[in-house]
């Protein structure tokens, strides 16, 4: 199962690194089809065949760079423990998937199991808050994980970083959300 599920990864990564497709396009071409293709002649058909317009425009030389980018990225994550998750995939968090244009890969570290947690609150806020407002996001997390309620924040200075450190002084879940990748 897991050369199946490599081939895929590869297949969608190499689809977001296509130039003119954008995850709407994507999310189009992995929902109608069924075949992984393996080399740059068939990733251009299976576009055609759900984006004529956009495949017409494809080389073969496009595919190839993007399957040694998708080649690229998955070897990178894979020497830094970050996993991979398709939007497809068990682990792609529920309420995400349901959003309107949610993104077809996510990049995690650590338990992922977490992404699963449906009873979540995001907490957010300044890079430089008051001693109050530290405290306030400490005190806010630490609460919500003792009703094993997972914290969601960005990782940032302040507030989130407040939030993540209240939330695991408490044995909580948390989960830090990047606008970029883990190799960042």
């Amino acid at each position: 199962m897991a050369l199946v599920e490599s081939r895929f990864e590869r297949f969608t990564l190499a689809l977001i690194s296509l130039p003119g497709i954008g995850r709407k396009t994507a999310q189009a071409v992995l929902q109608a089809e069924k075949n992984i293709p393996d080399s740059p002649d068939e990733l251009i058909r299976v576009v055609m065949r759900t984006a004529s317009r956009r495949g017409k425009k494809l080389t073969v030389r496009d595919a190839d760079i993007a399957f040694e980018r998708a080649d690229q990225i998955i070897a990178e994550s894979s020497e830094h423990g970050i996993q991979i998750i398709c939007i497809s995939d068990d682990y792609y968090p529920i309420q995400l998937r349901e959003i309107n244009d949610p993104p077809i890969v996510l990049f995690a570290r650590g338990d992922c199991g977490v992404l699963l947690q449906t009873d979540s609150v995001a907490i957010v806020g300044t890079r430089q808050p008051t001693d109050f407002g530290k405290k306030s996001a400490q005190r806010i997390a630490s609460r919500l994980a003792e009703e094993n309620i997972a914290v969601v924040s960005g990782l940032a200075q302040g507030c989130d970083a407040n939030a993540h450190e209240g939330c695991i002084a408490s044995g909580g879940r948390t989960i830090g959300v990047l606008a970029h990748g883990l190799d960042m």
